[in-house]
């Protein structure tokens, strides 16, 4: 039985998903900071490990391909082509219902895995 999912605290939403919103946002209307993306591919990061942890294969292309845009952004240094821009925004909010959804402890296991991949250098957040 899948335990019941606790809600996110304020703090943990607004570090989580809030301000990588904002970032996204500025993203979008072109304003060009690694801040930013980094941020973003934090979120996108976090859905695709818990999407790969809870075998739903079917929420990985989304992630995918919203990580390779990133991965684009972060080697030319650019913000958001106008084709890029809805694949990034829907993935968000695909992962912001996501993860808002999990319970906490599988959301911990993912954060804690990503941030050891950030660390080893094997992950798109380059920052």
């Amino acid at each position: 039985m899948r335990p019941i999912a606790k809600p996110l605290t304020p703090k943990q939403r607004a570090d989580i998903l809030i301000a990588p919103r904002l970032h996204l946002h500025m993203l979008l209307t072109q304003h060009y900071d690694i801040a930013y993306i980094c941020s973003v591919a934090g979120v996108f990061n976090i859905a695709g490990i818990l999407a790969l942890q809870l075998d739903r294969n079917d929420l990985q292309p989304y992630f995918e391909a919203a990580q390779e845009i990133i991965l684009k952004l972060i080697e030319a240094k650019r913000t958001t082509a106008d084709a890029e821009a809805p694949v990034l925004r829907d993935g968000f909010n695909l992962a912001d219902e996501w993860i808002s959804i999990q319970n906490t402890a599988d959301l911990t296991k993912a954060i804690m895995y990503s941030d050891r991949e950030v660390a080893l250098g094997n992950t798109i957040q380059r920052c």
